[in-house]
Formats: structure tokens, sequence, C-alpha cells
């Protein structure tokens, strides 16, 4: 009689041989996912503000293979995964995938999915993007001292409409802005403060900044946009100054020297007797730019030649300084 003998395979071979899905699955991200009363996460993020969020695979075997997507658009920024060994089971592998998200307004309410796919086993998990427009300024070019000005933060497509907070430095100045609202076509709001002030040659550097935030988004911080601020301002003259030259030395009668402060620097024109002047054999210009504390200074200096025979002729000299800002 044949004798059949049978080999039992040791258990951790035979374990080898099926494919397992991940036995968890996690989803989280940079900033806060909330749940609602209806079980539902969400996570509020700012479009083009860049996000990460990381899914990691818990327990599959082969390696796990970790694919994103919103509805059809599965380019949504760079990817970087790892796989490490399993702590309770060494035959088993953890992985982990990180995506930097680049959130459009077009994902605006859409699910962002995490799959986690093990052989033929599959395994996912979700999360509601809420986007909402990044707040932008507008009107902080040209400003002039003196000159009333209006600088507009905008942020859009939020849900209420965001309230809005001005800072000139240090100081609160909310109370110089006003709020307009408007809903755009994905019934969202779209929002803008107008903050008005009259700029100051004191307030050149200072940051100018808007902060934004929704009031029911309690795990959101404030967004903020800044500017530092440039102002321009019209020339003055600073300085004035003749110094004549004794008979004795050289060629040279006098030296005018005529200074200026503005931002831009400004230009400066010599006149004599209502003429613009220029070099010639009895005149002499040279122009120079410093900065000096808070100064910014044009100077030109005249130099007046003597004439080999003396004239009694009246000069009339003007210094013009002008700027095109």
């Amino acid at each position: 009689m044949e004798r059949l003998s049978v080999v039992w395979p040791r258990i951790g071979s035979w374990r080898m041989g099926f494919n397992l899905p991940p036995s968890d699955l996690q989803l989280t991200a940079y900033r806060s996912i909330t749940t609602n009363t209806t079980e539902t996460r969400s996570v509020n993020v700012f479009e083009y503000s860049i996000t990460s969020f990381t899914c990691k695979s818990v327990g599959s075997r082969p390696t796990a293979l970790i694919s994103w997507n919103i509805g059809s658009d599965d380019d949504l920024g760079s990817t970087t995964t790892t796989s490490t060994t399993n702590e309770a089971d060494q035959g088993l592998r953890d992985t982990q995938s990180t995506l930097q998200l680049i959130p459009k307004r077009k994902h605006h309410n859409k699910l962002l999915r995490c799959v986690a796919y093990a052989g033929m086993n599959q395994r996912q998990t979700e999360v509601r993007l809420i986007v909402y427009d990044s707040p932008y300024l507008n009107g902080t070019e040209g400003l002039q001292a003196g000159v009333s000005s209006n600088v507009i933060c905008t942020s859009n497509n939020g849900y209420p409409a965001p309230t809005f907070r001005w800072y000139l430095g240090s100081k609160n100045v909310t109370k110089d802005s006003k709020t307009q609202f408007s809903r755009n076509r994905t019934l969202l709001r779209d929002a803008s403060s107008v903050f008005n002030f009259t700029p100051t040659v004191d307030e050149h550097g200072k940051l100018l900044v808007c902060l934004t935030f929704q009031l029911n988004a309690a795990s959101m911080e404030a967004w903020s946009v800044s500017e530092v601020l440039h102002v321009l301002y019209s020339p003055v003259i600073v300085d004035y100054s003749v110094r004549r030259v004794s008979s004795g030395q050289k060629s040279v009668a006098a030296v005018l020297t005529c200074t200026s402060d503005s931002r831009p620097l400004a230009s400066i024109t010599w006149f004599l007797n209502g003429k613009e002047l220029i070099n010639d054999t009895r005149h002499h210009i040279r122009h120079s730019h410093s900065q000096e504390d808070t100064l910014r200074k044009s100077r030109s200096t005249l130099l007046v030649y003597r004439l080999s025979k003396p004239d009694d002729i009246s000069y009339s000299l003007r210094c013009l300084a002008t700027w095109n800002p």
C-alpha cells in the first residue's frame, strides 16, 4: 500500500502567501482636522498656500502603494513616501506618504482622498477641504506724503465673510477702514476692506498689516498679508550756501552749493537770470547723491570762474530741485 506523506508549512511561511490590507489608515494634516455632528471631517486651507497632509498605512502585506486624489484631479502637488517594518508584526509593512497640497478654489468643499493599495486589496480615507482665498493688498504703490490714499485688502471665498483688522506698525488702525461684501458664484462671500490714510514721511519703512479670520473657524489662526510702506515725498531745499573765493586763489570767484532732500532723489537745475544754466567757460556744475540718516540728498555745486576783465553785470542765480515720482 502506498503511503501519502503530507508536510504542513510553518505558520510563518503560510502567512507569507497571503496579501493583507492595511489594518488602519490614518490621515493627518498640518492644520487641525475637525469633525462635525454628522461625523464629516474637514480642514481649512488657503488658496495657493502649500499645506502638508500625511497618510499612514499600518500593517499591510505587501508594502502598500499610496495615491492621492480630489475627484478626478490627481496632480495635487509633490509627495514623499517611506516604508518601515511594522512594530507589532515583523512580517508586515507600514507605509507613510506626505502630500504637499497646493489648494485651488476648484478644490473647495471637495474630498481629498488617500487610497492605499496592497496587492488586490485597498483601503481609503478622506477629508473635506474648505478653501479660503489668501488675502492680498492693492494700493500700496506710489504712496505720497500728505496725499490721502486707499489701500484695499481682499479676501474671497469665505463663509461667513471674514472679518478684518489693520495695523500700521504696532498701532491698530482698523477704525479707519470700511468693509464691503458680495456673494460669488460658489455662494460664498467675497470681502474687501478699504483702509484710508494720509501717509507721512515718518511712516516710510513701517509695516502695514491686514489680518483676516473666520468667526466660525475656531481651529484656524488668523491669516495676514503685509507690505512695507514706501512713502514718496517732494523735494525740499535743506541747504544753500555761497562761498566767495579771494582774488589770490586760482581762477574761481565763487562756489555755490544747493542740497535737496526727497524720495526718490531729485534732479537739481541752476538758472542764471531766469535761463537754465549749463557748463560753459564761466560756469561748471557738479552733481552728487548721498543718504544720511533719514535724508536722501541730492547735492549740486556750481563753480563760477573769474573773467580776465571784471564786468558790472548783475547775476541772479537760482537752484531748482525737481523729481519724477
